[in-house]
């Protein structure tokens, strides 16, 4: 799973995922409310983080997604 807000940056790293392996399958959330719904309902080897989303900032985004994946490796970016 992605979570991003921004378009072109979600672009990126669909693209950059795709060139190394094209059976990615990549979910994108552009919020975290998205991405705590997803997760209820989908289960994921790995979580691509962007610490700045717009309802929460920073080590706020990383906790809250750690309570909610249990064991999921979780990877952060940000563009800041």
């Amino acid at each position: 799973m992605l979570i991003e807000d921004d378009d072109d940056h979600s672009d990126l790293v669909r693209m950059q995922l795709a060139d190394e392996d094209p059976t990615i399958e990549l979910t994108r959330c552009a919020s975290l409310a998205q991405a705590s719904a997803q997760t209820r309902d989908c289960v994921f080897d790995l979580v691509l983080l962007d610490l700045g989303l717009p309802e929460s900032d920073g080590l706020e985004t990383l906790a809250e997604m750690l309570g909610r994946l249990d064991g999921v490796p979780i990877f952060v970016l940000t563009s800041n």
